[in-house]
């Protein structure tokens, strides 16, 4: 009787065992077979800057099994070449797409196109004008008011400021300026003359031109304010033309660059904005790895903190989030 039942109880073991490699083969196609995901990552431009935020994005996407190709129009005002992109994409039948668009309003019907494709869309840094996806961006306002608390710090609260705010229609530019003049307009005896001409944003040698036209009409002028560094930087030159020293008249920006670095540490730009391009790539990725996953994220905006520093913090701070490796 008890070798009868040790034999059946052998064989019952057996038999699981059996099963259990059973299971585990049949499992194993089915592994083998999982779907990777693919994800378009498309820029507007070249550059450092953008060069960050794409490493962000891949590096976040390994984390995922994401498999993420770049593309990128090339330029602002190549709307064509991004909306093209994008249809072969839909061709392509691609899982998602994250998307720093040329044009709020131009890249809106394309977008729809995809989504209504099944493609997953979300947009970085210039949302489009209208809520369709969500949209990750550096919390521009915030940032604004960042740069007014210190540029009233810089200035004691009192004086007359001069402002490059930004290319016209770009809403991430309009609303740090208008979170800037929210934190100034607690202070009376802060000045902002008339802001400087929007489409002077993005040109060094425009910015410069101005910043003269400033001092011309305002040689009480005090602080600067200047929505984007190569802004600054045209600024600072202009300082520099007028035989002004260092810090005379207070400057503050965003981003930093080699060259703003060094006028920050040479006393021309007071405080100024790293950015985080790397950890914009991160979340951007992070919550297209959520929407592949069946997750929901709602349309709308998503910020990434900015803060701001001065030359006696350049050193000091984690520059991780703003800027790849090197």
């Amino acid at each position: 009787m008890t070798k009868r039942k040790g034999k059946i109880n052998s064989i019952i073991i057996c038999t699981l065992v059996l099963a259990f490699f059973v299971v585990v083969a049949i499992a194993q196609p089915a592994i083998a077979a999982e779907k990777k995901f693919v994800v378009a990552y498309m820029l507007p431009n070249v550059g450092p800057w953008y060069t960050d935020k794409w490493y962000g994005a891949k590096e976040e996407a390994k984390k995922h099994g994401i498999e993420v190709i770049m593309y990128n129009a090339g330029g602002y005002k190549n709307i064509n070449k991004q909306v093209n992109q994008v249809e072969d994409l839909i061709q392509k039948k691609v899982d998602g797409i994250i998307i720093h668009p040329v044009s709020p309003e131009g890249m809106i019907p394309v977008v729809e196109k995809a989504l209504g494709a099944g493609i997953y869309v979300s947009t970085e840094h210039a949302p489009l004008a209208k809520k369709l996806v969500p949209h990750i961006w550096e919390a521009p306002g915030e940032a604004g008011r960042q740069l007014a608390l210190m540029l009233s710090i810089a200035m004691g609260g009192k004086g007359k400021i001069a402002a490059i705010t930004g290319p016209p229609g770009q809403s991430e530019a309009q609303t740090m300026w208008e979170g800037f003049i929210y934190y100034m307009s607690n202070f009376p005896e802060i000045k902002i003359v008339d802001p400087a001409p929007a489409y002077l944003a993005y040109n060094v040698g425009m910015a410069l031109k101005q910043t003269e036209d400033f001092l011309t009409a305002n040689p009480d002028l005090t602080g600067i304010y200047t929505w984007a560094e190569l802004s600054a930087h045209g600024a600072v030159q202009a300082l520099k033309a007028r035989g002004y020293k260092p810090g005379r008249v207070k400057v503050v920006t965003a981003f930093i660059s080699a060259e703003t670095l060094n006028y920050m540490k040479d006393g021309w730009i007071q405080y100024s904005l790293p950015g985080a391009a790397v950890e914009v790539g991160r979340a951007s990725m992070r919550n297209m790895a959520k929407m592949l996953k069946g997750e929901k994220v709602p349309p709308g905006n998503y910020d990434v903190p900015m803060f701001a520093i001065s030359p006696e913090m350049v050193d000091k701070f984690d520059r991780s989030k703003w800027e790849r490796p090197q």
